[in-house]
C-alpha cells in the first residue's frame, strides 16, 4: 500500500489535520492535490519534523523519509 497518513499542524491556522499522502510522491506534489481538497495555500510551505528540529525536503519521495503512520510535522 503506497499511502501514509500524518497529522499535519498549520502554524499559520493553528490547526491541526490529518491527511492520506501517496509515498510515491513528494511533499511538494501532494500538496499540489492536497490544495484541491484542503482551502489552504500549501504551495511554497516549509515541512518541519518537530523530534530532529530540522526542515525536510519538499522535492524527495515521502517512502524515503520512512515515517510512522500519524506522525505529526509541522507546516511553515
Amino acid at each position: 500500500m503506497n499511502k501514509l497518513i500524518l497529522r499535519l499542524y498549520i502554524v499559520e491556522k493553528g490547526e491541526y489535520i490529518n491527511v492520506r499522502l501517496d509515498k510515491r510522491l513528494s511533499f511538494a506534489d501532494n500538496f499540489i492535490l492536497l490544495g484541491q481538497l484542503y482551502d489552504y495555500d500549501f504551495s511554497n510551505r516549509q515541512v518541519v519534523d518537530p523530534k530532529i528540529k530540522k526542515a525536510l525536503l519538499n522535492d524527495v519521495p515521502l517512502c524515503s523519509f520512512n515515517f510512522p503512520a500519524f506522525m505529526t510535522l509541522f507546516i511553515y
